[in-house]
């Protein structure tokens, strides 16, 4: 499909990795958090774990066609992590609390540097925008805290629309949503297969 900017009538923007990112790692915020628990952990030590574990768990969890990034997937890529780290071998209900619920906190968030001047000019353009991400309720506070709500025709969150890219359910709700042919929505985002290659087969425009 050739990219045709004549076409396009409203931009799809993935969130974490794209626009936002948190601040300043998810290892420094799990170290915070935990030393409220008694745990003196090593911030880097952490981020590593975490990474490795969430690839892990989150390629087991694409092969079930139900799978969602809900509550049960954050707990199992946070036992992951802790099985890990020496010295946080088990994670108690209140602590994993905790580290799930600190993310709602959009000052755990940063807002890449040049968005809202990007938004800004979309908006000028009378371009329709929404944020198209997989993601969980956490994101509601976020995107409402840092003001990214504000520029929003449309929220397209997995986890009201009740599917998560690639499937190709998700691209045909947001496109109802947006009231768009495929070929109207440019997405942007930073998953070759989520943000790439799934909009790409449903007709969309992506970059």
């Amino acid at each position: 499909m050739r990219f045709d900017p004549s076409k396009i009538r409203a931009i799809s923007i993935d969130l974490n990795g794209t626009l936002l990112s948190p601040q300043p790692s998810v290892g420094a915020i799990y170290a915070e958090t935990l030393r409220g628990y008694g745990y003196l952990l090593d911030p880097e030590q952490i981020e590593d774990a975490f990474r490795r574990t969430f690839r892990e768990v989150h390629a087991t969890w694409l092969s079930d066609p139900d799978h969602r990034m809900d509550l049960a997937f954050w707990q199992e890529v946070v036992d992951g992590t802790a099985a890990e780290i020496q010295g946080w071998e088990a994670v108690s209900d209140d602590v994993f609390q905790a580290l799930y619920q600190t993310f709602s906190d959009p000052a755990r968030w940063k807002v890449r540097e040049g968005t809202f001047e990007f938004l800004d000019a979309l908006s000028e353009h009378k371009l329709k925008i929404t944020f198209f991400s997989n993601t969980d309720e956490r994101m509601h506070s976020v995107l409402q805290g840092t003001h990214l709500s504000e520029y929003a025709n449309v929220l397209a969150l997995s986890c009201d629309l009740g599917y998560e890219k690639p499937s190709p359910e998700s691209y045909r709700c947001v496109a109802e949503l947006l009231e768009c042919k495929p070929i109207e929505i440019l997405h942007i985002g930073d998953s070759l297969i989520n943000d790439g290659k799934g909009p790409y087969k449903a007709g969309w425009q992506c970059a």
